[in-house]
């Protein structure tokens, strides 16, 4: 596990995973898991029967929806309630989108 390493294409997701399928005398690691491609096979037969995936197997965690749905809702502007807020939130988006450049017709 190179847990610090990453790729250009996603910087943002961190952690890389090498395996070493020969060793240093060029003999194979393991006896069926010969290639890449049957590595990945392999572990797609196994994610399955983990314990996380048969406690959840939709894969989602309850307690982790609920938390972002709280986030989102804390996150969340209020609505302008009085006709003045109102002018000033529609000011202060005119003067966001004018910053952003000029509408093309």
């Amino acid at each position: 596990m190179e847990p610090h390493k990453g790729y250009p294409k996603n910087p943002f997701t961190r952690g890389r995973v090498k395996v070493l399928l020969k060793d240093d005398d060029g003999q194979m690691q393991h006896d069926t898991i010969m290639t890449k491609k049957a590595l990945l096979l392999k572990l797609c037969q196994l994610f399955p029967k983990l314990k996380t995936r048969q406690e959840n197997p939709d894969g989602v965690d309850a307690a982790l929806e609920e938390e972002k749905a709280l986030e989102a809702a804390a996150n969340a502007e209020p609505a302008p309630q009085t006709r003045a807020e109102k002018k000033e939130q529609k000011k202060a988006e005119k003067k966001k989108n004018k910053k952003k450049g000029k509408k093309k017709w």
